[in-house]
């Protein structure tokens, strides 16, 4: 369900922190980073990250993290609802019951996650309270800046329109060109799921 777009503004423009969660894995932290990377703009952000892959977080999308070992260590959850309390604003880019639960836990007053086309597990609406429709047949990273952009920050987006409005995140073609780039490039246009390959690998290769 999606607010009227003034009220999200409102929400979540004043606040200057805001928490994060994609626990993991590798390819699905990095699908993530575009729209987080966005959100820094206007955000002090913290990313709850599963332990192996915070250097990588904190390299490549410059925020701090707070990991977490929930694979092997559950009991890591108790230490991270400690360092998430006092956080106003959380987005779930993972959509599964632990991701959903850990800010609830820790008292987030304003928990955003997707609506119930998009989640990945069903209960894990029962601990959001803002719930964002995105378009499921756009790939993941898509979907991911949409969810970032639809819940108040237009900035998200390549090229977003101004105070957070709810129009559709445009993709990723929205970047000036041509990208500048120096030594050697390396592209792995594989994954684990045949909807999970990032469609533009031919296009960035001509740039």
């Amino acid at each position: 369900m999606n607010d009227d777009p003034s009220h999200r503004s409102s929400l979540i423009g004043h606040r200057s922190r805001l928490l994060v969660l994609r626990l993991s894995a590798l390819g699905d932290v990095i699908h993530t980073i575009p729209a987080v990377v966005g959100l820094k703009e206007q955000f002090d952000i913290t990313w709850v990250v599963e332990a192996p892959y915070r250097e990588l977080v904190e390299l490549v999308a410059g925020v701090k993290t707070i990991p977490v070992r929930l694979k092997k260590e559950p009991m890591s959850a108790l230490h991270a609802v400690k360092a998430m309390r006092g956080f106003d604003t959380s987005i779930d880019f993972q959509g599964l019951i632990k991701s959903a639960a850990l800010p609830w836990a820790a008292g987030v007053k304003e928990r955003i996650g997707f609506d119930k086309n998009a989640i990945r597990e069903k209960p894990a609406l029962w601990f959001t309270n803002r719930k964002v429709e995105v378009d499921t047949t756009r790939h993941v990273i898509d979907q991911n800046l949409e969810l970032a952009h639809n819940a108040g920050q237009a900035s998200a987006c390549p090229s977003g329109g101004a105070g957070g409005q709810a129009e559709a995140c445009p993709t990723w073609t929205a970047f000036v060109e041509p990208i500048e780039a120096k030594g050697e490039i390396v592209l792995l246009p594989g994954a684990g799921k045949p909807d999970k390959i990032w469609p533009y690998f031919g296009e960035l290769a001509q740039r």
